[in-house]
């Protein structure tokens, strides 16, 4: 009765307060409860996409064996909680190719990064840095939409593709000099906007994935990643899309977490 009366409670806004019993209720010595307690509370933090929660509660229904009532269902939820932990930080995901991308700054390797980054993301930097450098000598008399389509390209061969590529590593190196593989890790919830957008945030936690929360005091990395096919690619480095143009422009977006239930064997 108590880890229905707080599952209820989870469904109805107290979901801190829900946690907080199901916590409670697992240490009891009734092997039952505890499980389904401990069942109850890995579907919470399912829901809520909070991967290793997830996985520790499922653990801990199936550590008080299979007569419990919920093992199977638990075991099913957590092969499915392991199966989007992997989504969200395996190979081929958003995640991925951030870290991968951000390797690419750090060491300098701009060729990389550069096909790496959304070809729409492509053309506004272009656009910016000629914008920024119009009255320079080096771009007198070459049309400014030709160069921008040029530079843009994946692999740029355009005279002035080693000038670019400079100011672009150097001003990237610079904005992203505190990340380390080592001990940068990636936030836990995925934050996907739209079909084909996703937001990565990275911080320093010794490269563990990490739960952030709006709002926290956290030395963070934002980007925005795009999905074309099966690839990622970096479509803007603020929650934000970019907009071509003379001038480039952007318009804010708002990440939501996607949030989903989790179906219970009384359910089906």
């Amino acid at each position: 009765m108590e880890v229905l009366e707080a599952s209820r409670l989870a469904t109805t806004g107290g979901r801190t307060e829900a946690i907080n019993r199901l916590r409670g209720l697992v240490g009891n010595p009734d092997h039952r409860i505890a499980a389904h307690a401990a069942y109850t509370l890995g579907r919470i933090y399912q829901e809520d996409n909070l991967f290793t929660n997830a996985i520790s509660a499922y653990q801990r229904a199936l550590d008080f064996g299979p007569l419990t009532g919920v093992a199977e269902d638990a075991a099913r939820n957590l092969q499915l909680t392991i199966d989007s932990m992997q989504a969200h930080y395996g190979e081929g995901s958003a995640t991925d190719a951030g870290h991968q991308w951000l390797e690419h700054i750090k060491h300098g390797r701009m060729k990389d990064a550069w096909k790496g980054i959304d070809r729409t993301t492509r053309l506004v930097l272009t656009q910016a840095w000629i914008v920024a450098n119009e009255r320079h000598p080096t771009l007198g008399g070459i049309d400014r939409d030709f160069l921008a389509q040029e530079l843009a390209k994946a692999e740029p061969t355009h005279r002035l593709t080693a000038a670019f590529f400079a100011t672009q590593l150097d001003e990237l190196q610079n904005s992203y000099s505190a990340y380390d593989p080592e001990t940068w890790g990636a936030a836990e919830r995925p934050r996907p906007y739209g079909v084909d957008y996703e937001a990565v945030i990275m911080a320093e936690t010794s490269g563990e994935p990490f739960m952030w929360e709006d709002g926290q005091e956290l030395q963070t990395i934002f980007l925005l990643l795009r999905r074309r096919f099966t690839r990622w690619y970096i479509a803007s480095f603020r929650a934000e899309i970019l907009n071509p143009g003379w001038p480039p422009t952007s318009t804010p977006i708002d990440i939501q977490n996607i949030t989903w239930r989790v179906p219970d064997s009384q359910d089906r």
